[in-house]
């Protein structure tokens, strides 16, 4: 349930999250400067550049519970638009 949450919501974004089902994370292409506003707003999401294909574009997002999800996600609706 607290991955749905958050694929759910990244998609609702109009991200389009990436990574295997079972993962504890979600790989999305975000764009330059996101990764540096989430810092800024205290949530620590990796880069994922490092991941073989993806550029620093790409942040790896934790799975974590809905409330903690739901905060990173409005965030990050700022963040994008």
């Amino acid at each position: 349930m607290n991955r749905k949450v958050l694929v759910d919501g990244l998609t609702e974004l109009g991200l389009e999250p990436i990574g295997p089902a079972t993962a504890p994370f979600v790989l999305v292409k975000v764009g330059d400067g996101v990764h540096k506003s989430l810092r800024d707003a205290g949530y620590a999401v990796r880069r994922a550049g490092t991941f073989p294909g993806l550029s620093p574009e790409w942040i790896r997002v934790a799975v974590r519970k809905p409330d903690v999800t739901r905060k990173l996600l409005a965030v990050l609706g700022i963040g994008t638009l």
